[in-house]
């Protein structure tokens, strides 16, 4: 090359070309991969197939790097500009785009059914709103008697009221409420759609949130690690509370952003319907009244918010109380049981041994950066973030006490063993992912102008590929196959006489819900009652059955150890099985005698 002559530019580089465009082609694969689509093929001798997110995000990132070092600085640095400024003017069509997906998935792979206890008892309550009366008089079984009483005859959702002789629901009116509202307008099917539209509200919310306080990255990033976290995937497939109690709470978080007094009783409003479907969110409240008056312009403006705020929650938890007392006999009594039944000292060291390590292999290390937060963030808004919102560093501390506050409330809750009751956190989860994302940016914008964005975008689909991955690992994607067997024990139960009596526990919401039977809960019944109660149940006509599934058989031998209707239990008359091998079977107990004695 003659001397003084300027190399050719690297950008003309085909191999750096080629490299970027398949660090792209890879990461819309992850996205594809980590919606849960999965594809396999045949291509001659090799099976080619895409099941998980992981190897085209590690495609993607090698790829990039390569297409970098190749292509040189200056080149990605007009791309990046190009693409920074594509994120200013097109974040909230990516947002809407991302909520629309999150809608259709969930909706796509809901196990949208009368369920286990939840899902059933849900069902249960909205049916009754429409009906008009939430007392339900128990089946009158004549001679029958329990210790117990019409406890027995209360299926997953319902309980005995206060006084006698009426069940009522187990669960607070708000997500039911929400239910009966979407099936008055668009028919018996529309009530499912309230989990996968809340989801793809809050999927939205999240973005306003993080672009609010930290502009477009921020919320991207934290409406993408929201759509794939584990847990809001887990509860947004199934008729559960979760996500329309977290979509709420964020939404009133949101609204506060705003300095506006207008925007405080907006707040309070969504804060009312989040108290109303998970009740522990009213001893949060002062939290967000801390809110309005920290991101307020002034002590007087913070002040009138606080009032806006507090005033209809107030009315909506005296409502509550009132409810309890009605339904329950008393202001401490819930349909789960008693306050001093629930909670205890002694739950909190299991819980704070189980609870972060749960979040931590659901969520990985994206979550783990939210701790970081509030040291990295500055205090400053970006240029692009709203100049009305409060500033980051305020924001960022208060999640760190909502989170608190709310983990604490949990931790003297019963323990449980099983991952899936992160969902407790779901109300607050949102807002420590977003304090994640803040984070995130915060570094990356420490990086090279030239590569800033790029690392963004890639960062972005690492973070929903793994976690909508680790989702499917979980069983998320595939629930509706396990709950299809509450749903096919109760099509064989609808083909029993309506005298039929079902002998059950975990499938007695679900059979109660579909073929209106009269079941008797096992978990109740003393060991010395069941025999006769099945004698004189035959003897009146009526066949019992036993709905369970293969877990509670060992239970029920234990419990009822030395029954007659024990012996029972060795050849089913029908049999459901999932995906997961948890079988569900059917017996017969006790024929019904006819008039002749038969």
């Amino acid at each position: 090359m003659p001397s003084g002559e300027n190399p050719p530019p690297r950008a003309r580089s085909w191999p750096g070309h080629f490299a970027f465009w398949l660090s792209l082609v890879a990461g819309a694969l992850a996205v594809f991969a980590a919606a849960g689509w999965s594809v396999a093929f045949d291509l001659g001798p090799l099976r080619v197939s895409l099941r998980h997110a992981v190897n085209p995000s590690i495609v993607a990132a090698v790829s990039a790097v390569f297409s970098a070092w190749s292509l040189g600085a200056s080149w990605f640095e007009g791309l990046n500009r190009r693409a920074h400024d594509f994120l200013l003017r097109r974040a909230g069509l990516v947002a809407v785009a991302l909520s629309v997906l999150v809608v259709l998935t969930t909706w796509s792979h809901g196990a949208f059914v009368a369920g286990g206890a939840d899902s059933s008892g849900y069902l249960t309550e909205t049916r009754l709103w429409l009906a008009g009366s939430l007392r339900v008089p128990p089946p009158d079984l004549e001679a029958v008697r329990f210790e117990h009483g019409i406890q027995v005859l209360a299926p997953l959702g319902l309980k005995p009221a206060a006084g006698l002789g009426h069940l009522v629901p187990t669960y607070p009116p708000g997500f039911p409420l929400l239910m009966a509202g979407f099936e008055l307008v668009g028919g018996s099917a529309a009530k499912f759609w309230v989990v996968p539209i809340a989801a793809g509200l809050l999927v939205l919310t999240v973005f306003v949130l993080g672009r609010r306080v930290a502009g477009p990255e921020a919320g991207l990033l934290a409406a993408a690690g929201t759509a794939a976290s584990p847990t809001f995937l887990f509860q947004a497939v199934q008729p559960m509370s979760d996500v329309p109690a977290s979509c709420a709470w964020v939404i009133a978080a949101t609204l506060l952003t705003w300095p506006s007094v207008r925007a405080a009783g907006m707040a309070a409003a969504a804060a009312v319907v989040g108290c109303l479907i998970r009740p522990n969110l009213f001893a949060m409240v002062p939290l967000l009244a801390l809110a309005a008056l920290w991101w307020a312009p002034s002590w007087r403006r913070g002040v009138a918010r606080a009032a806006a705020l507090c005033a209809p929650t107030l009315v909506a938890a005296l409502g509550f109380a009132w409810w309890q007392r009605d339904l329950y006999g008393a202001l401490t009594e819930t349909g789960y049981g008693g306050v001093t039944y629930l909670f205890s000292l002694t739950h909190v060291w299991p819980n704070l041994s189980t609870y972060p390590r749960w979040l931590y292999e659901s969520h990985g290390w994206f979550l783990l950066l939210a701790v970081a937060g509030p040291f990295l963030i500055g205090n400053s808004r970006t240029e692009s973030s709203d100049g009305s919102s409060p500033r980051p560093k305020s924001v960022a501390w208060w999640i760190v006490v909502m989170f608190a506050a709310v983990f604490a409330f949990y931790s003297l809750y019963f323990s449980f063993d099983n991952w899936t009751y992160t969902r407790f956190l779901l109300p607050v989860l949102p807002l420590v992912i977003v304090l994640a994302a803040v984070t995130v940016v915060a570094m990356l914008n420490r990086l090279p102008p030239a590569f800033r964005t790029l690392a963004f975008v890639w960062t972005i689909v690492l973070v929903a590929s793994l976690g909508a991955s680790k989702a499917r690992d979980l069983g998320a994607f595939g629930l509706w196959e396990s709950e299809r067997r509450f749903v096919e024990v109760a099509e064989y139960a609808g083909t029993q006489p309506a005298s039929a009596v079902f002998l059950s526990m975990q499938h007695a919401g679900s059979v109660a819900y579909y073929t209106g039977r009269t079941v008797l809960r096992w978990d109740w019944i003393e060991p010395n009652e069941l025999d006769r109660a099945l004698d004189l149940l035959a003897a009146s006509g009526r066949s019992v059955y036993a709905a369970l599934e293969d877990w509670e058989i060992t239970e029920l031998r234990t419990r009822l150890a030395g029954s007659a209707a024990i012996a029972a239990l060795r050849t089913p008359v029908f049999q459901a099985r999932d995906r997961e091998a948890i079988d569900a079977y059917v017996f017969l107990l006790r024929q019904g005698l006819t008039a002749n004695g038969n």
